[in-house]
Formats: C-alpha cells, structure tokens, sequence
C-alpha cells in the first residue's frame, strides 16, 4: 500500500497517462501523413493518365483535321443520346437524327463503345477550330444505315 501511495505522489500516473496520449497522438499523426502521401500519388497517376487520354485524344483530332482520311467502317444514325454523357473521350454535341461515321468497334469498357466521328457545319471560317468532331458513343444508342 505504501509503494502505490508512493507512485501516486511522485507523478507516475500522470507521466504514463501523458506519454500514452503522445504515442497515440504520433501513431495517428504517422497514419494521416501516409494516408495523404497515398491520396497525391494515386492523384498524380490520374491527373497523368487523363493528360495522357486528353492528348491522344487531340493527335486523333488533328490526324482527322489534317484530312487524313481514316477508315471509316459504317454510318450510323443517332437514335438517342443518353443523359450527362460528357466526359473527356466522349462524342458531344450530337443530337437525334445526326449521321456519325464509325471509325473503330468496340472500344471503351467493355466494348460498349464505337469511336466515330462527325463534321461540324457550324464552323466558323475564321477560326482555328476544326470541322470535325471526335469521340466514343455508345452502340446501343446507334442505328447502322444500311448504304
């Protein structure tokens, strides 16, 4: 009894209580840097794959702009277009009714995609812009015209 009286008196309790407390301050502390460490390389790969998309993208828009005539495999007409369909490999600007020329099958996730391509007639003659516009669209959403 008189050795805890003595361990209470000269501070012990509080000393292995404050140094728990640092200890598991610091193991949290460790934990955040290396989660946030993570978070920026798996944000650095992705910004790097979506430039890398972006300017593949672009090199196939300019060999089109460059009337490098690609192969077109068939002609399509639009049947619908789906909602928010707006990412950066994604044919935008297409409305019902609008012919698209089908340039390669299959591509995407699950090869649920075909990457075509349409001239655009409002083009302004000055501009730089080119007169096509290229991108992945849906299969399903796409009727084969028969030539």
């Amino acid at each position: 009894m008189n050795r805890l009286q003595s361990l209470k008196s000269n501070g012990t309790p509080e000393i292995l209580l404050g140094s728990t407390i640092l200890l598991i301050a610091s193991i949290d502390y460790t934990l955040q840097q290396r989660d946030t460490t993570n978070k920026s390389q798996m944000m650095e790969e992705l910004q790097a794959q979506v430039s890398f998309d972006a300017k593949q993208l672009e090199m196939d828009n300019k060999k089109l702009y460059k009337k490098e005539k690609p192969t077109i495999l068939f002609t399509c007409l639009v049947k619908r277009v789906p909602p928010n369909f707006d990412g950066h490999k994604c044919l935008v600007g297409v409305e019902v009714g609008d012919i698209l020329n089908v340039i390669e099958e299959g591509v995407g996730p699950g090869g649920q995609y075909n990457l075509c391509f349409v001239k655009n007639d409002d083009r302004d003659s000055r501009s730089d812009e080119m007169d096509v516009n290229v991108g992945w669209f849906p299969c399903s959403c796409l009727e084969v015209i028969k030539e």
